[in-house]
């Protein structure tokens, strides 16, 4: 990029030890930066003598120390491109990217139409965690350039969903031997898993050692059901990479759903070294490894959804009981929705909502490390501990929904949809009218639990009589929504926080929908669950069929005609 710009700088084309090759030992290195130097002792006003001098150091690798001459430069030059430019990828270089991406800013009202700095502000925009900006730079250097395939490759890694599909397709057209781009349009399809499927392959066949596009086969065959070849691939990936973090929490899931729990949980550790996974900053503490705490006061960090840290809070209990492996103070940081009702969690000295000043502890851990800490079997699942729920949040609720009700009537909670954030949502998640065969079983009082976007669509529904009430507008929080789980008979659920938190309840039994390939907690090949004795699950048979799970629940709701007893 560099060497493309048109700027002219006479002592960058006469340099003063110009019959020395740069870079190719030492000494000679040496000689050229002393000869900058004494050129800028006897003229230090020249921005090219600093320039030189710069480039010398960049050569060397020295991007700190090439920065203050740089500087110089361009202080003394402020119109000149060629310094900022330089400046902008020394900063870059040494690690600086904030300050880089302010150069390249400064260095685009000099040059607007330099589709490499559009490029390159790009790329540092993405790096610093602006998607947008990235994008629309990135889309500014393709305009300029569109035949540059690492342009379109950048911005595909700043693009979500259909976005990126194209731009990742488009980057593999421009450059058809790269196999990166060929694996990361199979990796951006992973809704269609045979389009993936073709991508990795393809990139495997131009590399066949190319672990990322390994691991993406993977992740595409256990979308299609094929464990066993799922397995391989990871493996196989492993073998290639064995540092390959993302490829040991794929294996993990899978040997986790598949049933080996011990095994696919130690490798889902690995997920603190996979890149871009969200997670709350580790407290400057030791990391806890299992002793017994003896009275030491132990923080616990809820670090992904809200469903996981209501399931996984079965746990907390034990390490606070006297003479047990933990018997100590147990706190939890967690998700502020759900401080309130976790507070009320047997064992727990104090739950704190992330963000907030921590107490004194004397170590930590993740909350979903505890059960692979603990080598947890599926056999050795512990039910949950049980929640009371806030009685005046219950009273409320009962006299609002004119509790009881008949006794030839059930009243049936509904979720239907999860957070759109989750990265399993489309999979998860089904839309109203695709279970309309519920709404034509007589005898039922439908109570909508949704909430968020998904929940208009109650207004769109076309089911004429069917007794259907949205508590959407009253549901302020997770107190409210355990007060409402406490009065219906039966909660109809998609795989969401709700389903936890009734499963933590005890009450009421919980239909679970679940996807083709579910989350590992649920297992394969069978419609109960070990984690939570109040659930029935209700499996897809082949991808994306909601109405065939409709139908086998609406089914089971007509033969059902009284409420099930509560466990």
């Amino acid at each position: 990029m560099l060497s493309s710009d048109p700027v002219y700088c006479p002592a960058m084309i006469n340099p003063p030890s110009q019959t020395r090759a740069p870079g190719l030992n030492p000494d000679a290195d040496a000689d050229r930066e002393r000869d900058w130097r004494a050129a800028i002792a006897a003229a230090p006003d020249q921005f090219g003598f600093w320039l030189g001098l710069t480039r010398v150091l960049a050569e060397r690798q020295a991007w700190s120390r090439a920065l203050r001459p740089c500087a110089i430069a361009v202080r003394l030059a402020p119109q000149a491109l060629q310094p900022i430019l330089l400046q902008a990828t020394l900063l870059e270089l040494a690690g600086k990217v904030g300050e880089a991406g302010e150069a390249c800013q400064r260095a685009l009202h000099l040059a607007p139409g330099h589709a490499g700095l559009h490029a390159q502000r790009g790329r540092l925009a993405l790096q610093g965690g602006d998607a947008t900006t990235a994008r629309r730079h990135l889309s500014l250097a393709l305009a300029l350039d569109p035949d540059r395939a690492e342009f379109q490759s950048d911005l595909a890694r700043a693009s979500t969903g259909a976005a990126a599909v194209i731009a990742w397709t488009r980057a593999s057209r421009l450059d058809p031997s790269s196999v990166i781009a060929l694996t990361n349009r199979g990796i951006a399809q992973a809704d269609r898993p045979d389009r993936a499927a073709q991508c990795c392959r393809a990139a495997l066949c131009l590399d066949p050692a190319a672990a990322p596009a390994l691991n993406g086969l993977g992740n595409a065959l256990k979308q299609q059901g094929r464990y066993t070849d799922s397995l391989t691939c990871h493996r196989r990936a492993l073998i290639l990479r064995p540092d390959f973090a993302t490829a040991q929490v794929n294996l993990g899931m899978t040997l986790a759903l598949c049933g080996n729990l011990p095994t696919g949980l130690a490798l889902m550790e690995a997920r603190w070294r996979v890149a871009g996974f969200v997670r709350p900053a580790p407290p400057p503490l030791p990391l806890w490894t299992g002793d017994a705490l003896a009275g030491r006061t132990l923080l616990l960090v809820a670090e992904q959804g809200l469903g996981d840290t209501m399931c996984f809070s079965r746990f907390i209990a034990p390490l606070a009981a006297p003479g047990t492996p933990g018997g100590g103070r147990v706190l939890l940081a967690c998700q502020a929705p759900l401080v309130g009702l976790l507070s009320r969690l047997p064992g727990l000295a104090g739950v704190i909502p992330h963000g907030a000043p921590l107490p004194a502890c004397d170590c930590w851990l993740p909350l979903t490390t505890l059960p692979a800490l603990l080598g947890l079997g599926v056999a050795a699942i512990p039910r949950p501990t049980p929640l009371t729920v806030d009685p005046r949040r219950l009273g409320a609720w009962q006299a609002r929904l004119g509790l009881p009700m008949a006794p030839d009537r059930r009243t049936v909670g509904l979720v239907w949809a999860g957070s759109p954030a989750h990265s399993s949502d489309r999979a998860r998640s089904v839309t109203l009218s695709r279970l309309a065969p519920l709404f034509a079983i007589p005898g039922i009082r439908w109570l909508s639990l949704q909430k968020g976007a998904a929940a208009a669509a109650l207004t769109r529904l076309d089911r004429p009589g069917a007794d259907i009430h949205d508590l959407d507008p009253g549901l302020d929080d997770f107190e409210d929504t355990a007060a409402v789980l406490s009065c219906v008979d039966l909660l109809i659920s998609v795989d969401t926080a709700v389903a936890h938190l009734a499963g933590i309840l005890g009450r009421p039994p919980v239909w679970l929908l679940l996807p083709f390939v579910p989350d590992w907690r649920w297992l394969l090949d069978r419609d109960d669950s070990p984690w939570y004795p109040t659930f029935r699950l209700f499996r897809q048979t082949r991808p994306d069929d909601w109405e065939g799970v409709a139908t086998r629940v609406a089914q089971a709701l007509a033969r059902d005609r009284r409420p099930e007893p509560q466990q």
